[in-house]
C-alpha cells in the first residue's frame, strides 16, 4: 500500500521539484518534509501531522481532504503505521548554552579585573606624582658667578610664553613656538619671566643652564646682573 508520503514524493518528482523548493514555499522545515515523505513522523502529534499534510497538499495542488482522512482515523492502525513507520531522529547538535553562560561569566570577571588593575594603576601613579612633587625642592634661587657681558639665549623644546626685559626695557613678550631660538644682550641687567620653565634650554654667555624647572612650571622672575650673576625667584 502506497503511503501518503510516497504519494507526495511521487507527485513532487513528477513536477520536477526539489525538497528545497517545497521548503521555501511552505516554510516547513526540511527535516519534517523528509520525514513526511519517508514515513518517519510517528513521534509527532496527529494535529501537527494534519497541518503538514494540508500545507503540502495545497502546494502540490491536491485536495487536503483526500489525504487527511487517513490521519484522522486513530483506529486504523495499519494505515497509520504504513504512513508513519519510523520515528524522526533529531540531528546531533552542539549544546552551547552552558559554554556561552560560562564564557559570559569569564568576560565579566575579566572586565572587573581589568577595571581593578586600571584603578590600582591610577592610584599608584597619583601617589608617585605626589611623592615626586613633594620631594622636588622649589627653585628659589640659583646663582652664577658675575661676568662682564650678559648674553642670554633661549631655545624652546615646547611652546613657552616669555617676557624679556633688557636694561629696564621690555624687548620681547610673546609665546615662543617649539623649536625657535631667541637671544638678547645687555650691559647691566636682563630679567626673564617664563610660562613653561621645563620646556626651554637657557644659554647664559654660551653656557647651558638647564633645567630651570618642571614642565609647565612658571617662573615669575629670572634676574641676571653683572655683579650677582643669575638668580631665579619662583
Amino acid at each position: 500500500m502506497e503511503s501518503i508520503g510516497e504519494k507526495f514524493k511521487k507527485i513532487r518528482l513528477e513536477k520536477g521539484l526539489k525538497l528545497q523548493d517545497v521548503q521555501k514555499k511552505t516554510k516547513i522545515h526540511l527535516n519534517i518534509l523528509e520525514a513526511l515523505e519517508e514515513g518517519r513522523l510517528i513521534n509527532k502529534s496527529p494535529v501537527y501531522i494534519r497541518g503538514f499534510v494540508k500545507i503540502y497538499c495545497k502546494f502540490l495542488g491536491l485536495r487536503p481532504e483526500d489525504y487527511i482522512g487517513d490521519v484522522d482515523k486513530p483506529d486504523n492502525k495499519t494505515a497509520y503505521l504504513n504512513v508513519y513507520q519510523k520515528p524522526i531522529l533529531p540531528k546531533p547538535s552542539v549544546r552551547l548554552s552552558g559554554f556561552r553562560s560560562h564564557f559570559k561569566i569569564i568576560r565579566v570577571i575579566a572586565a572587573a579585573a581589568l577595571l581593578f588593575m586600571l584603578g590600582a594603576g591610577v592610584v599608584k601613579l597619583t601617589k608617585i606624582y605626589k611623592r615626586q612633587k613633594k620631594n622636588t625642592p622649589p627653585i628659589l634661587a640659583k646663582q652664577i658667578l658675575p661676568f662682564e657681558i650678559i648674553r642670554v639665549g633661549i631655545r624652546t623644546r615646547e611652546n613657552c610664553w616669555i617676557k624679556a626685559k633688557v636694561d629696564g626695557k621690555v624687548v620681547f613678550a610673546d609665546v615662543l613656538k617649539k623649536g625657535r631660538f631667541e637671544s638678547w644682550q645687555g650691559k647691566e641687567r636682563i630679567e626673564l619671566s617664563l610660562g613653561n620653565a621645563g620646556g626651554i634650554d637657557l644659554q647664559l654667555n654660551d653656557k647651558l643652564i638647564s633645567p630651570l624647572g618642571r614642565r609647565g612650571q612658571a617662573i615669575k622672575q629670572l634676574i641676571i646682573t653683572k655683579e650677582e650673576g643669575l638668580k631665579i625667584i619662583k
